[in-house]
């Protein structure tokens, strides 16, 4: 939080981070539990194994089931606990075992702390609000406008042409450095406009299906003060229900969408995927199975009311390739691409931010990430992934 109201300068803070935690249920065996737990250490993170008893303790409203659920029915559940074996029982059988992580990163000061989630609209306004209060004189705010052409001369950029769309008026911006991090219409701009540049990624703009619950019940101060939580869940990426869920604290609801590969391919016309459009009912049908599966200890879907919920569909752009991002400077000179975040753009904004103006400026601040731009280059091998999901 400091950090964050230091950056805007004091002008406002409308955007909060919540603590949550971030718990992934993953059958695996212990032996891979220990890799996995190993792998992270040494990138800064530390996890917990949480075993049954664990679980009920710390959230007693995540069901501890992991058997296979198939959220559209199709397929016959079996239910099937978590076991409550040893770690030596457990290595020695080879027995599958929930994952159950709780990620803590560490700060400056070597303390832990428990990662959740960033307010993202309200950290917009802020920013929105600090640009107009400090840099009004040297930053321009465009807003419900479309690029219509990219100029350039002799194979380096000068700037963009755009296009008000409520007014029609157009308005040429002359720039040596364009960056173009569009996300959904980076196909319009790079390849129709520019011929693709070389770049060999498929970059597509896909429909995202989002659904609120609201479960004020959860959030009841009684719930929170027995069992010592900020929050009734953490953030949840459920492999075995094919949903990610996480709580909005403000509205005391639970945000639920899908982690399923085919689910996140969903090719859609950028301007036609307006935020009102909701999800489509079988899938808010399959996210609702899946939310009160997890959730069973404490949410029963058959009391009257529990089948309401609110939804919306927002757009990811997808490297169909690799899933990475493409970040870095195009053969057409000054023209720089971030693009294709799959779901991670307004999480790692800060670092991408930094990464571009450590390069562009050839400047480099103490607080810069020292990530080498070279692993995103658009012009890169595809990296081997097993999945080409979110969680890639």
């Amino acid at each position: 939080g400091v950090h964050y109201v230091g950056f805007l300068e004091q002008v406002l803070k409308l955007a909060k981070f919540t603590h949550t935690g971030l718990l992934m249920v993953n059958p695996r065996s212990r032996d891979e539990n220990e890799k996995e737990k190993k792998r992270f250490a040494k990138l800064g993170v530390e996890m917990s194994i949480v075993d049954k008893e664990t679980l009920k303790e710390r959230f007693p409203c995540i069901s501890s089931d992991i058997g296979e659920f198939d959220n559209t029915g199709e397929r016959e559940y079996i239910p099937r606990e978590m076991a409550n074996e040893t770690l030596l029982l457990t290595f020695c059988l080879f027995v599958l075992y929930a994952i159950l992580f709780f990620f803590f990163k560490k700060n400056k000061n070597k303390k832990k702390r428990i990662l959740g989630y960033f307010e993202p609209v309200q950290a917009l306004v802020d920013l929105q609000h600090c640009i107009r209060t400090h840099y009004a004189s040297r930053v321009e705010l465009h807003y419900n406008t479309e690029v219509t052409e990219v100029l350039h001369h002799g194979g380096h950029v000068t700037g963009v042409t755009v296009r008000n769309r409520t007014d029609k008026q157009k308005h040429t911006i002359y720039s040596d450095t364009v960056i173009n991090c569009n996300g959904p219409w980076y196909e319009r701009v790079v390849n129709e406009m520019l011929n693709g540049l070389d770049i060999k990624f498929t970059i597509k703009p896909v429909r995202i299906q989002v659904c609120f619950k609201d479960v004020p019940q959860l959030f009841h101060p009684d719930l929170l003060h027995k069992y010592h939580l900020r929050v009734p869940v953490p953030v949840i990426a459920d492999t075995l229900t094919g949903i990610y869920m996480r709580p909005q604290v403000n509205s005391k609801q639970i945000l639920f969408s899908t982690i399923k590969e085919e689910e996140e391919r969903d090719v859609i016309n950028p301007d036609e995927c307006p935020v009102e459009l909701g999800a489509d009912p079988d899938m808010r049908d399959k996210y609702l199975h899946s939310f009160y599966h997890r959730l069973s200890p404490v949410l029963d879907p058959s009391q009257p009311g529990s089948q309401k919920v609110q939804s919306l569909s927002g757009m990811y752009t997808v490297n169909e390739e690799d899933a990475h991002p493409i970040i870095g400077e195009t053969k057409l000179k000054g023209f720089w691409v971030a693009n294709a975040f799959t779901g991670h753009g307004f999480k790692i904004a800060p670092q991408v931010g930094s990464i571009l103006a450590r390069n562009i400026t050839r400047t480099t601040l103490p607080d810069d990430s020292t990530v080498d731009i070279n692993f995103y280059s658009p012009y890169r091998s595809p990296l081997q992934l097993a999945v080409k999901n979110v969680f890639a």
